[in-house]
């Protein structure tokens, strides 16, 4: 389980939930291979998140393995996985950004408390705010059911993730490291 945040591009000039609501649903719904300014725009966010903290690191999947896995062929991969992950090093404060044509997802295992959740949680609000100045982005936190603009409000959701972490058993893996 995982706390997740959702950086969209609004329709609206303003953070609002059925706005992120609707852009997220959108997305869900649709396979979007994307084209070449979608995919420039998906590196410029990925490239600024890496320049803002180096220790990001940038996964790269196993298109054979993944075909092997799925029965599929090595041309068919590529489609499925139309996204940059970056990943905090082992060691560190565990998030996973993943960049989509259309959105962006920030993820935070249910695994820290007090200072580390403080910290983690400062870490996840200064990602937002770079993907908010290179992409627009708004962000939205379905745990709060809130939209906001992470450049003028700061991220309150800490007291909600802290709750569930302190339901949940303490285990710390790569869980995001699943082949």
């Amino acid at each position: 389980m995982s706390y997740d945040l959702y950086c969209y591009h609004p329709v609206k000039n303003a953070p609002d939930v059925d706005d992120a609501s609707e852009v997220l649903a959108l997305d869900d719904n649709c396979e979007t291979v994307p084209d070449g300014a979608t995919t420039e725009k998906m590196e410029r966010i990925a490239q600024a998140l890496l320049d803002f903290d180096s220790r990001l690191e940038r996964f790269k999947p196993d298109l054979e393995e993944i075909a092997r896995m799925q029965n599929n062929s090595i041309a068919e991969v590529p489609e499925k996985f139309q996204h940059i992950e970056l990943n905090t090093p082992e060691g560190s404060l565990a998030v996973q950004i993943t960049v989509f044509p259309n959105n962006v997802s920030i993820t935070i295992p249910y695994w820290y408390h007090g200072q580390e959740a403080e910290a983690v949680f400062r870490q996840v609000t200064e990602y937002a705010k770079v993907i908010q100045k290179t992409a627009g982005y708004f962000v939205y936190d379905p745990q709060l059911d809130l939209a906001f603009d992470p450049s003028t409000t700061p991220f309150s959701g800490q007291a909600v993730y802290e709750k569930t972490a302190n339901l949940l058993p303490q285990e710390k893996k790569s869980w995001w490291k699943f082949w």
